[in-house]
C-alpha cells in the first residue's frame, strides 16, 4: 500500500518522464546519498545483489543503486571504486519501460554533449552533461534513461582498478566478457565503470550494453 501511494504520487508529480535533474534523481545524488537515504526515500529494494547494488521496480521504469566504496582507496579491487564511507551511493541508474519518443518529453538535448555509443548499438548516442556526470540515454529516438555518475569535480575520490588484480581475476575467467571486449577494442578505455565482474554480468544482461559503452567515457 505505501509503495502504491508513493507510485501515484510520483506519477502525478514527475508524470512519465520530465526534464530530468542533472544533479540528483529525486534527491538523491552520487557521493551524497547514502543507502538510509535511499531506503528514507523510496523504501526497502525490490532486490539486492550482493552488499553492492539494489534495484527498485516501478510501473515505467527500473532504477538500480551502487555503493561501490573503498574508504581510503585499501582494497586492491579490479573496479572502479571510491573513497567514501561505506554505504554510500556511488552510482544511478534509472531505465525507463516502456521507453517515450525523446521529442515528446520536452527535454533540449542541445544543452549536453553527444556521444555515439558504437560497437554493436546502431543508433544509440549518449548525451553528457559538462561535469560528466550526469547522461541521457536515447535509442532510436526514444529515451532509454538517465545515469548519475561522480563527476570530474570528484574525481580525486576514484580509486584506480588495480591492474594485477584484474589481470588475476581475468585469468580466473571472472571478468564480464563485455569488460575484456573493451578493454581489448578501445586499449586505454577503462573497464565497466562501477560494477564489479558478478555485478556486471547481472546488470549487463539486465539494462543492456550501453552503459558499458557510457561508462567507457567516463573522466580521467
Amino acid at each position: 500500500m505505501i509503495r502504491l501511494s508513493f507510485l501515484i504520487a510520483c506519477l502525478l508529480l514527475f508524470g512519465s518522464a520530465q526534464t530530468p535533474s542533472p544533479s540528483d534523481w529525486r534527491g538523491l545524488s552520487p557521493l551524497k546519498s547514502t543507502r538510509t537515504d535511499v531506503v528514507r526515500t523510496l523504501g526497502g529494494p525490490d532486490e539486492t545483489i550482493g552488499n553492492d547494488t539494489v534495484t527498485y521496480r516501478f510501473a515505467d521504469r527500473e532504477v538500480y543503486f551502487a555503493f561501490y566504496s573503498n574508504p581510503n582507496c585499501e582494497r586492491q579491487l579490479p573496479y572502479t571504486s571510491w573513497n567514501v564511507p561505506s554505504d554510500t551511493v556511488t552510482a544511478i541508474d534509472v531505465i525507463f519501460r516502456p521507453q517515450q519518443l525523446i521529442a515528446d518529453t520536452g527535454i533540449d538535448l542541445t544543452k549536453y554533449r553527444k556521444i555515439e555509443a558504437g560497437g554493436d548499438l546502431l543508433n544509440r548516442y549518449n548525451y553528457f552533461n559538462a561535469d560528466w556526470s550526469f547522461v541521457i540515454e536515447v535509442g532510436n529516438n526514444y529515451l532509454a534513461g538517465y545515469h548519475y555518475r561522480p563527476g570530474n569535480k570528484q574525481a580525486h575520490l576514484r580509486c584506480e582498478p588495480s591492474s594485477a588484480e584484474a589481470r588475476r581475476k581475468r585469468n580466473k575467467g571472472t571478468l564480464t566478457r563485455r569488460t575484456r571486449k573493451d578493454t581489448k577494442v578501445r586499449g586505454q578505455v577503462r573497464s565497466v565503470g562501477w560494477l564489479s565482474p558478478r555485478a556486471a554480468e547481472i546488470s549487463l544482461r539486465r539494462i543492456g550494453a550501453v552503459w558499458a559503452h557510457y561508462s567507457s567515457w567516463r573522466p580521467v
